[in-house]
């Protein structure tokens, strides 16, 4: 840490980024001036652990100091530090992802598969191309979702905390974005810029019958 400090002593710093910002009374409290930080918060707080969340009198001085909190859903607030009135900024980028120049992938996936989520990709193929990612970040993503007309989330319950990303990561682009509804994915921020389907029954049948006739009216 020392030789960081130092480093960073010699260097002029514009910006500095935190990730995890709701851990953050893991770290020395003098090192942070909060009037000069902008917190990103894109985690469900409500699925976190209580020590996970931003409990306490320091992290209610840096969420209450801060320059600004990049806040996607207003279910958080109920979880920040007693007393904190931060000011809240949307975390969703105005400007378009670049587009390529030939949109040739119909349908975009891209997570961790399981039997549900297989069944309706393979379900929805038989009708239009359908690309499945894992593993992939960054720019190679980014360039995927260049070439996606239609970006699709299937919400699962033990891994919904990757849902709000999934969405946020298409939602600059130009390019339809299609995700079944729930309570974790369904936030204000996203109203039209997601086309929410609401799945009412569980079989997959049904669930590839409401995707196949939303995703037919983008296409």
């Amino acid at each position: 840490m020392p030789e960081f400090l130092e480093i960073l002593s010699d260097v002029k710093i514009s910006l500095f980024a935190i990730d995890e910002a709701h851990c953050v009374s893991q770290w020395g409290w003098s090192a942070i001036e909060p009037r000069r930080c902008f917190l990103y918060q894109v985690e469900q707080l409500a699925r976190c652990q209580p020590a996970e969340r931003p409990t306490g009198e320091r992290q209610r001085r840096l969420y209450q100091g801060a320059a600004g909190v990049f806040e996607y859903s207003s279910q958080n607030l109920a979880y920040y530090p007693a007393g904190c009135t931060p000011r809240l900024l949307s975390p969703l980028a105005t400007a378009a992802l670049p587009r390529a120049k030939r949109a040739d992938v119909d349908i975009l996936f891209y997570g961790t598969m399981d039997s549900d989520r297989e069944a309706i990709l393979a379900g929805l193929s038989h009708r239009w191309s359908v690309t499945v990612l894992r593993r992939t970040y960054g720019e190679a993503l980014a360039k995927w979702i260049a070439r996606a007309k239609v970006v699709l989330n299937i919400p699962r319950a033990d891994s919904s905390v990757y849902e709000t990303n999934r969405i946020a990561e298409a939602i600059t682009a130009d390019v339809h974005n299609v995700s079944e509804q729930s309570m974790i994915v369904r936030q204000r921020v996203f109203d039209n810029r997601v086309n929410f389907v609401s799945v009412e029954a569980e079989d997959c049948q049904a669930r590839i019958r409401a995707l196949s006739s939303e995703v037919m009216g983008l296409l």
